[in-house]
């Protein structure tokens, strides 16, 4: 596989990168168990709230816990295990500490799945209607 295949699907191609016979040498098992974890990571329901939350602009963790509905404690621990995993990079502002997505991959996946998501439910990208929860759904993206 060269440098330029993606592990995470393109939401503009509609199929993503890997097509047919492509994906069969791709499944190897360590590359398996490493999607998995990934995937693991942002089945978490905070995990992924904070994910979609940073696809719209940084967000100091105050932003994170009032958006998010947890305490700080627990906010702050998905945050870690987030920064640890390579999915967010924090920087210090003064007293306050700032939070961003680090990958392009996982944005890219958070996009697709809010596609898949807001297709499932035949919506249009016009609009959301209320039905669909405001974090996965940021207009114009």
């Amino acid at each position: 596989m060269n440098s330029d295949t993606k592990l995470v699907a393109d939401p503009d191609c509609g199929t993503g990168d890997l097509v047919g016979s492509e994906l069969e040498g791709f499944a190897t098992e360590a590359r398996c168990i490493h999607v998995a974890e990934i995937l693991s990571m942002i089945a978490n329901p905070k995990r992924l709230k904070i994910l979609c939350l940073l696809t719209e602009r940084d967000r100091s963790v105050d932003e994170i816990v009032q958006s998010g509905g947890s305490s700080i404690s627990a906010t702050s621990q998905q945050l870690k295990l987030l920064t640890l995993a390579g999915f967010l990079e924090r920087r210090r502002e003064g007293r306050n500490i700032f939070y961003r997505l680090k990958n392009e991959k996982i944005l890219s996946l958070l996009h697709f799945l809010k596609s898949l998501y807001l297709e499932d439910l035949g919506i249009l990208s016009e609009g959301a209607p209320t039905s669909v929860p405001s974090a996965l759904y940021t207009k114009g993206a």
